[in-house]
């Protein structure tokens, strides 16, 4: 089976533009063939189907068809009584859609992430995202909410994988733009091994959106910080040959340093 990684983006573009063609940056009124899409509340936490489900197919799929779509974006947007504040911070929901002999088979997971799990024990949101402040403690009084931001001043980022899935060698990663990413089964979307970009690579964030060449290997950024606040970026190659997540992660090999003339602006990685 072959499978094919993409980022979720691409569907949200075209969400946000069909909402702008429906619904007009110069008019106040739906227009009358504006799509259900439109009325959608992506407010609402999914519900994963980790076991295949057939698809009802309307009309034919091509039988030259053949492979899977994988798909990542956030799927959970509150936990007991907390919510995230922004869209890109809920936490990852897999997906997978599997085309042969003219069928389709769909299933999706919830990433069982380190952040998703200490969320899901407390019941809250315990774990900061890029748009969103987690307290250690539900009272979030000034004692508490000064030790979150002394904490949060070198965070520990988070590892929820939500913006999109990569493949380095033979493996394949849900990340975000953080130091971390997540090994997955293609197949079953099972959440694997974390792997740290810092004890590999100078680099505290890095994008989830890589390139490639012909010959499979990846072309990666990342941000480095760390270094008496001087902020660089980090080209880096990941070989097509790495087979697995150890060799995946050892091979990485660093390409160019750039320096960033604004030292007291750090880039991000959007």
């Amino acid at each position: 089976m072959t499978c094919f990684a993409t980022p979720p983006h691409n569907s949200f573009k075209r969400s946000g533009s069909l909402l702008n063609d429906c619904c007009g940056a110069s008019s106040n009124r739906a227009a009358p063939h504006c799509s259900p899409l439109t009325k959608m509340d992506y407010s609402k936490n999914a519900t994963e189907r980790p076991e295949p489900f057939k698809a009802e197919v309307k009309g034919a799929i091509p039988d030259w068809l053949q492979g899977t779509l994988l798909r990542n974006g956030p799927g959970i947007f509150s936990v007991g009584e907390t919510s995230y504040e922004h869209w890109f911070d809920g936490m990852s929901l897999l997906t997978s859609f599997s085309f042969s002999d003219g069928e389709m088979t769909h299933r999706s997971r919830f990433l069982r992430s380190d952040t998703y799990n200490a969320n899901m024990g407390e019941n809250r949101i315990v774990v900061s995202e890029m748009g969103t402040m987690a307290y250690p403690h539900p009272s979030k009084n000034f004692i508490f909410k000064a030790i979150t931001f002394l904490n949060h001043t070198v965070p520990d980022f988070t590892d929820n994988g939500s913006s999109n899935i990569i493949k380095y060698g033979d493996d394949y990663f849900a990340t975000s733009e953080t130091n971390y990413i997540r090994k997955i089964d293609p197949v079953t979307l099972e959440t694997q091994d974390k792997v740290d970009y810092t004890k590999y690579l100078p680099i505290n964030l890095a994008s989830s959106h890589p390139h490639y060449d012909k010959e499979g290997n990846a072309y990666n950024i990342g941000t480095s910080i760390a270094e008496k606040g001087k902020t660089k970026y980090i080209l880096f190659k990941v070989p097509a040959v790495a087979a697995n997540v150890t060799a995946s992660s050892t091979t990485q090999q660093a390409i160019r340093t750039l320096k960033i003339n604004l030292p007291a602006h750090p880039p991000g990685m959007f």
